[in-house]
Formats: C-alpha cells, structure tokens, sequence
C-alpha cells in the first residue's frame, strides 16, 4: 500500500450526510488515504460536524473556506493533494468498502493514467434505483462525466494542467472531456461500489430544470469546444456526439420545469449552435438508436429523436413527455 491517495471531498451544508460519507471512507480495506474535506462557506454545522471528526481520524484534513463553488473547491484539492493517485466525492454520496482497493489495483498494476467504473443511483433506504457501467467501447469513457467513479493519476493532471472550468453547470464535463482527450492510458472497471445519493434537494437535481443566464450553458460549450481544438485531433467523431448527446441533455433537463416557448427557442439556438460548430453533425454515426454507445436505449432514444426531427416535431413531442 505505498500508493498514496487522495480523496477530495467539496462540502457545503452537508450536516446530515457528511459523516456517512466519511465513515465509507474510512472503512476502506485500503488504508493508505488522506482526506481533504474543504469547507466551502456552510451555513448549518458541516464544519462542526469535521472538526469532531477529525479528533479520531488523523487522515482527515479540513481546509475551511469562503465559498467559492464547487469546481474551484476541487481544483484548490488537486493543489493540495499529496497522493500519487486523487479521487473524488460528492459530500451526500458513500462508497463500498472495497472501492478505493479495486481501483487502484487496476491503475498501479497497468499503469495507467485514469480508470473508469460505475455507480449505483440510490434513495435514502439504500434502494438502488439506476445502476450503470460504462462499457469497453469508444463511446465508454464519456458515459460518465463526473469526476467520481474514477481514480486519476495526479502528476498527469498537473502536468497537464487539467483542471475544473469555473462555471456553475458542468464544470467536470469540462474537467473530464480534457481528460478523455489527453490520453490513451485509459481502462474501465466493472464495479459499482460508488453510491450516487438521489438527494432531492441537491443543486444537481434542481439546476439544470430552470433557464437562465447564470446556467451558462453556451459558455460552457464554447470553452469545451475551444479546448478540444487546441488539444485533440482524435475521437472527433466521438467528440462531435459527445456535443450533441450534451445538447439533448440540456433540452430535456430544461424542459421539466419550463414555459414551452423558451424551451422550443432554446432547441432552436442549440441546434444552431450545433449546426455553426460541427456542420455535418446530423450525420453523426452514434445518433442511430442501434448503434452501440454504451448508454442506454432511452438516452440514445432521446438524442435520435431530437436530432432526426425538425424543431417543431421535436417540440411537440418534448410537450407530450412534460
């Protein structure tokens, strides 16, 4: 166990979940672990709670801070992390005991850059609602786009300067598409012992349901379209889809909670968006629903019918699912 690891955990009132988090992490069979839990201005009693902790659990390093978000939080935790290998996790989520160990068996004996592995979507009974693995395919690695459920070697980020975009929707889509695209030393792991907590009151279930100018959705396309550009001449196909599976995402995120008329001009300015950036992108082989993507049938389902359907179609059929 001489692979040190840093586990990077962003906390922001998180008083009833982060102690559960915690303890998944120090049950781990592998113990050679530090924990940097950053603070990042909780209102309720977060940092209490780690402070009380932290008088049992050397391992644990709390950095307490004014809030700046959650992509600047983990970038100040790839700064400070002292392991060969980082990881991340979401302060409501927990992990098996055998999480830590399986991952970096896989990245140390390979030596490999990144591992990717699954999840399990659960409720507060444990019930597991979604279950997902990303599979051994080109499409695989973007399956997933948040920073957990994956071991990274920490010297390849910094050499690389990979770090999170500063934007309040998608900052580890950003973060992991660079990723993705600056290494082949990549592998997939089977296994789902990172739990994935459906909080209802979590920015990430409430977010992405409203339009406005602070989502900085079009920022945030910009930023991973210009990186890719300067970095990738490869996967530009699989690049391409992974934009206009994004593009889905967002229509259909939005419109759950939205007057139709702004969710019909939003497809009309994405698509357009789609269109200026990526010409032929209709023509994308990953778009046709038997292709094999290593997403589920209903996410390959949702990205065919908004990109083989003109707007008008697509807005009926967008009302008729609200």
């Amino acid at each position: 166990m001489k692979n040190k690891v840093s586990i990077i955990i962003p906390i922001y009132n998180a008083k009833e979940y982060i102690e559960r988090c915690l303890e998944s992490i120090f049950n781990q069979t592998y113990k050679n672990i530090e924990i940097i839990a950053i603070n990042d201005g909780s209102k309720d009693d977060s940092l209490k709670i780690l402070k009380n902790i932290s008088k049992k659990h050397d391992n644990l390093k709390i950095i307490d801070q004014e809030n700046t978000g959650v992509a600047k939080v983990r970038n100040r935790g790839i700064k400070e992390a002292k392991g060969k290998y980082i990881m991340f996790i979401d302060n409501d989520d927990y992990i098996d005991n055998d999480y830590v160990k399986s991952y970096v068996n896989k990245i140390s004996i390979d030596d490999l850059d990144v591992v990717i592995g699954g999840y399990e979507r659960v409720d507060n009974d444990g019930k597991v609602l979604v279950r997902t693995i990303p599979s051994n395919t080109p499409m695989g690695k973007y399956t997933i786009v948040a920073p957990w459920a994956k071991i990274y070697k920490l010297e390849f980020l910094k050499k690389n300067n990979i770090e999170f975009l500063s934007t309040n929707i998608g900052e580890d889509i950003y973060f992991n598409l660079k990723v993705m695209n600056m290494t082949n030393k990549i592998a997939f792991i089977n296994n789902t012992s990172y739990k994935w907590f459906y909080n209802r009151k979590s920015i990430s279930n409430t977010i992405h349901k409203k339009i406005s100018k602070e989502l900085q959705f079009e920022y945030l396309l910009d930023n991973c379209y210009k990186m890719l550009k300067n970095i990738s001449k490869e996967n530009i196909e699989e690049n391409e889809y992974f934009f206009i599976k994004t593009v889905s995402w967002y229509i259909y995120y939005i419109n759950k909670n939205n007057d139709k008329n702004k969710v019909y001009n939003e497809i009309i300015k994405y698509k357009k968006w789609l269109s200026n950036h990526y010409k032929n992108y209709k023509k994308n082989k990953y778009i046709t629903v038997i292709n094999k993507t290593g997403e589920s049938i209903k996410i390959r389902m949702a990205v065919y019918l908004l990109m083989k359907n003109d707007n008008k179609t697509i807005n009926k059929i967008l009302l008729t699912i609200a």
